[in-house]
This record gives structure tokens, sequence and C-alpha cells, in this order.
């Protein structure tokens, strides 16, 4: 992932390899690699793998420390504590 400022200056590389769909908020990148969920810490630049409940998944979506996952066949809504 390429990051730029405000100018559309380049400022570095964020070392994620993904062909899926990303997250990005304000302390961390999720994304998927290899058929499992990860997160990039944008302060530590820290990458951590993180255990689902679900093993096959079509997507996963963070918000409000809820966490979605979404299957073929139907939309789970988890709780991150």
């Amino acid at each position: 992932i390429l990051v730029f400022d405000i100018f559309g200056s380049y400022k570095k590389t964020i070392p994620v390899k993904t062909a899926d769909p990303f997250q990005v908020t304000e302390e961390k990148i999720y994304f998927t690699s290899d058929s499992t969920f990860n997160s990039y810490d944008l302060l530590s630049f820290e990458k951590e793998k993180i255990e689902l409940p679900e093993k096959e998944f079509s997507y996963v979506r963070v918000q409000d420390r809820l966490l979605y996952v979404g299957t073929k066949d139907a939309i789970t809504v988890f709780e991150i504590k």
C-alpha cells in the first residue's frame, strides 16, 4: 500500500500484500491474505494474524468494536473485547 501526503507526494510503502479489499481505520489496516484475517498497526508497524470464529468467509469488516464476518449463507456479528 502506497502512502502519500496531502499534496500527493510519496511518503512510504506499507508492506501489506493482498488482492482483496482492505479496511483502513485511524490505527490499523485490516486485510485478508491466504484466507486469513490480519491487521497491520500503523503506529507500531506490527502485523498480526487474527483468528476468526468462522473458518470460511467472504469478507470481514470492523466497525465500532464489532466484527462483521460474511459467509456465503449469513452475516455474523461478534463483539471485540
